[in-house]
């Protein structure tokens, strides 16, 4: 089953923005001390070992960008830019290997669309689909590959359905379903397989 690296990182970084606001705003820091230069740059210290691990740049009281330290190593591995206050897009090193892995790109506040890079050779594997900021559809393809290895639909957030190229041959030939607590519930080669392009409705 496809883990999706965006789903962990999203509640560090909103809770992050939500304490640089509230210090900004109100002068309190909870948990860490914030430092607010005269360049515009708001910094954050959330596990207090002294090193800075959140930093905003903003302007004129709206956020432009972000980056943050999520696994406190002393490396930047995820960054935000925005535009009128709103993400706009995101990068994530979700392995901690100092190379980015994950590129999310948003619409009015709201992920739409997220590409993972899952063998680690800088080449986006696979591209998910959002609405709402809620996952929809991903497909595998692997290196930058035309042709969809697999695809995945997602029901209110959840995975529900997955097919499959099991021999790579381009055709997918294995479908799996789950239930709504992740459990297998179908099981079973498609017969005859289906050409990648008409899986997706």
């Amino acid at each position: 089953m496809l883990k999706l690296p965006v789903l962990k990182v999203i509640p560090y970084v909103a809770l992050s923005v939500v304490a640089f606001l509230c210090g900004y705003l109100i002068g309190i820091t909870p948990k860490s001390q914030m430092r607010v230069s005269k360049a515009n740059i708001g910094q954050l210290d959330n596990n207090g070992d002294g090193r800075i691990d959140t930093e905003f740049n903003y302007h004129e009281d709206l956020l432009t960008g972000g980056r943050y330290d999520r696994n406190f190593d002393g490396e930047w591995d995820y960054w935000e830019w925005y535009a009128n206050g709103q993400i706009q897009r995101a990068e994530a090193d979700n392995n901690f290997d100092r190379k980015v892995d994950s590129w999310l790109s948003h619409k009015h506040g709201n992920i739409v669309e997220s590409r993972h890079d899952l063998d680690n050779n800088g080449k986006a594997d696979s591209i998910s689909s959002y609405r709402h900021g809620i996952i929809l559809l991903s497909v595998g393809r692997p290196n930058g590959l035309e042709s969809n290895a697999w695809v995945e639909f997602f029901r209110e957030g959840s995975l529900w359905k997955e097919l499959r190229d099991r021999n790579g041959d381009g055709l997918l030939d294995w479908l799996v379903e789950y239930d709504w607590f992740g459990s297998t519930v179908i099981q079973e080669e498609i017969t005859p397989p289906i050409e990648p392009g008409r899986a997706i409705p």
